[in-house]
């Protein structure tokens, strides 16, 4: 089962200036019934699968849209200059946040995806409930509004509608769909319109990505070695990203670029520590592979550490912006951690790729640099 839950900022202070009706059923309407006490819907925090099965797998830059990849695989477009945040890689229920550049988290505004959304009726948003942290109140009611079947390209897609009611006198809609076919939930609160549409109709999931994933036979040597190699070739597409950000920053040049590039850097390593650390998956099994345990070990460990690197140098770079180039509150502190976590990542990735480039010869594939990963 998967959902797709979507709040849109409706009435008073929450409301988005300038939003306009949404030309489709799949998005939210400014209108805003008087709310039931019955039950509503609320995302609980979980993983999400599949939603749309369309042709697409990847969707293209438009004129007002970034591509960006859920740790799922699943792809949409974001807002221009939206940041996105993945939840780390030892969250129990993994998401992805887009919100505008402003907001600190999809609490105070943004879309959130969830996947392994097993059951919509379960997300708990009884009238009369204490709100979850998701919706951003401290405390506060939400009331069930409207609840109907659709259909999102050829999924059937349950859609609620529910009012939000903050004790602070705060009112706002939130939306819910929930595509039961994918296990995919979607949530968003007080963003314009236009911006859950762009979500919604890019919103893709390779069809059968998940069940052939699931019901693959052991990998051989070759198919283990392959599927790494991917994963490398993609890891230095990341670290390519990240050194050139870091180098714009040092340089005082394009600094929002920078910083924008640094957080994306961010979301790629979190998505790629998960990849490594998912023992249920066999995406990157290496049973097959001579030595690899030991090679996986330090990948693991590779790759949490550039995790690490990344984060801090997301921070150096924002603190060091604050400062107008001349440093700011803290910025030395967070460029020291990057570094040194960036040289415990180097260690880990010499051991790795003594490792990896016998069998990549082997395999007759491409040999790799610590440098490179």
């Amino acid at each position: 089962m998967a959902a797709l839950v979507v709040g849109i900022g409706l009435v008073k202070a929450a409301t988005e200036p300038g939003d306009s009706p949404a030309p489709n059923a799949m998005t939210a309407t400014a209108d805003t019934p008087t709310p039931s006490r019955a039950a509503t819907a609320t995302p609980s925090a979980s993983r999400t699968a599949s939603p749309a099965r369309s042709p697409s797998a990847t969707p293209s830059a438009g004129a007002s849209g970034t591509p960006t990849r859920t740790p799922e695989g699943a792809t949409f477009l974001r807002p221009a200059k939206w940041k996105v945040t993945v939840s780390g890689p030892d969250a129990l229920h993994p998401s992805v946040c887009v919100r505008p550049a402003g907001r600190k988290s999809c609490a105070k505004g943004g879309i959130e995806i969830l996947h392994d959304y097993t059951d919509h009726g379960t997300a708990g948003l009884d009238g009369g409930l204490s709100l979850p942290p998701a919706f951003g109140c401290r405390g506060g009611e939400a009331h069930l509004l409207r609840k109907t079947v659709e259909r999102l390209r050829d999924q059937s897609v349950e859609h609620r509608r529910h009012l939000i009611q903050c004790t602070d006198d705060v009112q706002f809609e939130a939306q819910t769909w929930y595509l039961s076919e994918s296990s995919t939930l979607i949530r968003a609160s007080r963003v314009p319109r236009a911006a859950v549409d762009l979500v919604l109709e890019s919103f893709r999931f390779p069809a059968g990505e998940r069940e052939a994933a699931e019901s693959a036979p052991v990998s051989s040597a070759r198919a283990q070695a392959l599927a790494m190699d991917a994963f490398l070739e993609a890891s230095a597409k990341t670290n390519a990203k990240l050194r050139k950000a870091v180098d714009l920053v040092r340089r005082c040049r394009d600094l929002d670029e920078a910083i924008a590039a640094l957080d994306e850097v961010w979301a790629e390593r979190s998505f790629q520590v998960r990849e490594v650390q998912d023992t249920l998956s066999d995406r990157l099994a290496v049973d097959a592979l001579e030595g690899g345990d030991a090679m996986m070990f330090n990948l693991r460990e590779a790759m949490e550490y550039s995790l690490r690197a990344s984060g801090e140098y997301s921070q150096w770079a924002e603190r060091f912006r604050a400062g107008n180039c001349v440093g700011g509150v803290g910025s030395q502190y967070h460029l020291e951690a990057a570094e040194a976590a960036s040289a415990r990542a180097e260690k880990a990735k010499r051991f790795f790729v003594r490792q990896w480039n016998r069998i990549a010869k082997k395999e007759g594939l491409a040999t790799r640099k610590a440098s490179e990963i």
